[in-house]
């Protein structure tokens, strides 16, 4: 029974994300906390993704840090999201900060991961920035972010 209440929560957090309620999303988050059940990495990936599509950065980030405090896994989707909505927000400090956390948590990069960093440095003027503080471990991944390899090189 409490394996379905979180898969219920799960899926009403998704179609909140989808519908861009924000809001709705995170009471519902608030709602699993009061009710002791234990959170999962997809319904707070979900309720991060609808922070981060209503442009609630700050929002998506407090729910980043609440999932590691709960022992949630962080996932590629998390920090993705994450850093998503940090380049939506122009801070791209901390969206390179994610990008590393990531790297160093072995975390699975994509090029969603890079592009979102990137765009973060694009948006702050930052972009030469990004050589220097990304770590070269995050560039030792297959041919999947050899297009965000040449955007970054191309943008040098």
């Amino acid at each position: 029974a409490v394996e379905s209440n979180v898969t219920i929560f799960g899926a009403t957090i998704s179609a909140c994300e989808k519908a861009g309620e924000w809001q709705q999303a995170l009471q519902l988050c608030n709602a699993m906390a009061r009710s002791q059940m234990e959170s999962n990495t997809v319904a707070c990936s979900a309720a991060m993704s609808a922070c981060e599509k209503g442009c609630e950065w700050k929002k998506a980030l407090e729910l980043f840090n609440v999932m590691a405090q709960g022992k949630v896994e962080s996932s590629t989707i998390t920090f993705n999201t994450t850093i998503s909505g940090l380049e939506k927000g122009c801070k791209w400090e901390k969206a390179l900060h994610f990008l590393g956390a990531m790297v160093r948590s072995e975390v699975e990069s994509s090029s969603i991961s890079f592009s979102a960093a990137i765009g973060a440095c694009e948006k702050g003027e930052s972009i030469a920035i990004l050589a220097q503080v990304l770590p070269s471990s995050a560039f030792n991944h297959e041919e999947r972010n050899s297009a965000m390899q040449r955007r970054f090189a191309e943008s040098m």
